[in-house]
């Protein structure tokens, strides 16, 4: 009965978030072995303290260290441990709002935010080969593709929280439609609202085939083909859940730190920034650029209507450039 009870345990978790607590938990080893705690469960205020510090000094951020001390709580769990109260932890709560006050501070010191390069996402590519029929990777993939080649920004293809999924207002498999079933060269995202969109008019996003493995529509139509078109949010994991903003910056980052890339200094716009910045290298009119990511700025921009046809060659000439890295 022990094994069949822990099956249904780790089965009571999702993929995604079973890999996320592991990461957590081998950080909490980690922070264990440095300052030498041998018994460190239950955990007490002076312990999650340091650890939360701890944290906060290998640069990670408040979202990811919420989601390591919730990794932690499921540790004790696991561990048939009493799990400490933390909501009567107030030095825990100060330190914990401490945290997050200097991390936006230094945020808005340095807005240090480098961007995704083509180059970046092929290694990332090289990078999930290996599992790359497993639902959450053909998901990422997917989610990554699509968020560099349309210029979106993380807010627009994601949800904020679990729970905060509206219909009328983010994506859905139905705002995805293609120019051909049998050959696809672009897939036609319809945005109903964005951040500059304050009237809620809505936007179409044109995203061409690049026919490569950087291939947004590839990569969006194989991750449809395991999803389904049943109404909700388009990007959810396996069990549903929607795919917030937070749990994908932690999963891509996670990825950029396998391959060897500081991702701290990378976020959920670092796509827009490094699309643009690819657009630019390649010599594509700023009034194209500024067409695909929907940027307000003078008004004639506003008029020029860049073809639909050369709107659907912009993901391939982003894809053919060379990795300089």
């Amino acid at each position: 009965m022990d094994s069949l009870v822990h099956f249904y345990f780790r089965e009571g978790l999702a993929a995604s978030t079973r890999k996320t607590y592991e990461a957590g938990r081998k950080k909490f080893n980690q922070f264990c072995a440095e300052l030498n705690i041998s018994n460190p469960l239950p955990v007490n205020q002076q312990t999650l303290c340091y650890y939360v510090a701890y944290l906060a000094k290998c640069n990670l951020s408040p979202a990811t260290i919420k989601v390591y001390l919730s990794a932690l709580r499921h540790y004790h769990i696991a561990s048939d441990v009493p799990e400490p109260d933390r909501a009567k932890m107030q030095k825990l709560k100060i330190v914990s709002n401490g945290v997050t006050r200097v991390s936006a501070l230094k945020t808005k010191e340095t807005r240090t935010r480098l961007p995704i390069t083509p180059d970046i996402l092929r290694q990332i590519y090289r990078l999930w080969q290996p599992n790359r029929h497993e639902y959450e990777t053909i998901l990422m993939w997917a989610a990554s593709t699509l968020c560099f080649f349309g210029f979106f920004r993380m807010g627009e293809l994601t949800i904020p929280n679990d729970k905060a999924y509206d219909g009328s207002i983010h994506l859905s498999p139905g705002d995805i439609a293609t120019d051909s079933h049998t050959n696809p060269t672009m897939l036609q995202v319809h945005l109903k609202t964005s951040k500059t969109d304050r009237d809620r008019k809505g936007a179409t996003v044109i995203v061409g085939r690049t026919k490569d493995q950087l291939c947004p529509v590839s990569a969006v139509l194989a991750y449809l083909a395991i999803r389904g078109t049943t109404p909700g949010p388009l990007f959810q994991l396996e069990n549903g859940i929607p795919l917030t903003k937070t749990r994908f910056i932690l999963m891509f980052r996670e990825a950029l730190t396998q391959i060897g890339i500081d991702a701290s200094k990378h976020a959920g716009h670092s796509f827009r920034i490094g699309a643009a910045t690819t657009a630019a290298q390649h010599g594509i009119e700023d009034s194209v650029i500024q067409k695909m990511g929907r940027w307000r700025s003078t008004a004639y921009l506003s008029y020029i209507q860049p073809p639909r046809d050369f709107l659907t060659k912009v993901s391939g000439i982003l894809s053919s450039t060379n990795s300089t890295q």
